[in-house]
């Protein structure tokens, strides 16, 4: 038996940090022994963390966490990074940026968008993005856009939104719904045709959370939060980066590869539209390396399409 106490702690800006609780003593350390030596700078001293709840669409607050440089100018200027997800009550809880620091260091804010679908709020808040009341997911992503031009933190020619896995849903549906309100989207691994993603090997797994094509209740929400039918030609859609790894067997890579096309053949905005396939990896990039790939060329295709004099061709 021992007084002794191990814990960690994390957020946005600070790595995981282990601490040592003494009860006999009443003495709290950072632990000698577990703590590993980072590199990172004192991002506190670089960036401004700020949590905010906003009205949704139909009033709901929806949390959001806003991260950016202390030296930002609040006129819109600024390119965003935005993300969410929305899905299973996974919860977006604060976890050390790490890569992601590497965007507010181009002068981005960077957002989390914490949505109905998740468990941020409990299990109610995961119900309220189930099935028919999915819409609420990208509706309250929509919204979180929304507040972030309106404060002047981004504009919609700098606002870039990404949603993973179930978040193709969310991020496909955004952009299909205000096209006008997003500079680039990035569908990675992303589900975009529910109506067909019972056919495929982890098709069964999702029907608790979306719903059957064999249940006639089922149906409409399934129609309302497939992405693929919702994509109509002469429309200006954002610059899309869809990513894929050619042995997902989560998302089929065949569904972010219909999207794409779809995307290309319609969108008359004259934007790009490309795909990354990785043919290591599957639902995840396949090592640290690849993993740092993936986001260097996520982001750079954002700064490049919000403009950003460093990342022009």
């Amino acid at each position: 038996m021992s007084d002794k106490i191990v814990f960690m702690n994390h957020n946005w800006l600070t790595p995981i940090t282990f601490f040592e609780y003494d009860a006999a003593t009443d003495k709290l350390a950072k632990s000698t022994w577990l703590n590993t030596a980072n590199n990172f700078p004192d991002y506190d001293k670089l960036y401004t963390v700020k949590e905010v709840e906003i009205p949704g669409h139909d009033g709901t607050l929806i949390p959001l966490s806003i991260i950016y440089p202390k030296n930002l100018k609040r006129d819109g200027s600024a390119p965003c990074f935005m993300t969410g997800y929305g899905g299973y009550g996974i919860s977006m809880k604060p976890f050390f940026l790490g890569e992601l620091t590497a965007f507010p260091e181009q002068g981005g804010v960077l957002a989390i968008a914490h949505v109905r679908g998740g468990g941020e709020k409990g299990e109610r808040w995961h119900k309220d993005g189930m099935k028919d009341k999915k819409p609420n997911t990208w509706k309250d992503f929509i919204s979180c856009a929304e507040y972030l031009v309106k404060e002047k933190y981004t504009s919609p020619q700098k606002l870039a939104g990404l949603g993973a896995s179930m978040g193709g849903v969310l991020i496909g549906r955004a952009i299909t719904e205000r096209p006008d309100l997003f500079a680039v989207a990035i569908n990675s691994v992303g589900m975009t045709q529910v109506l067909r993603n019972e056919t495929t090997s982890n098709g069964d797994n999702q029907i608790p959370e979306i719903g059957s094509i064999k249940v006639e209740k089922d149906i409409k929400p399934l129609v309302e939060m497939d992405v693929q039918s919702k994509i109509k030609a002469g429309v200006k859609y954002p610059a899309v980066l869809v990513i894929s790894g050619i042995n997902d067997s989560r998302v089929a890579p065949w569904m972010p590869g219909k999207f794409t096309a779809a995307l290309q053949n319609s969108s008359a905005s004259g934007k790009p539209v490309l795909i990354r396939v990785n043919y290591k990896a599957g639902h995840f990039a396949n090592d640290r390396e690849d993993s740092f790939r993936e986001y260097a060329d996520i982001f750079a295709f954002t700064l490049w399409q919000t403009g950003h004099p460093d990342f022009q061709p």
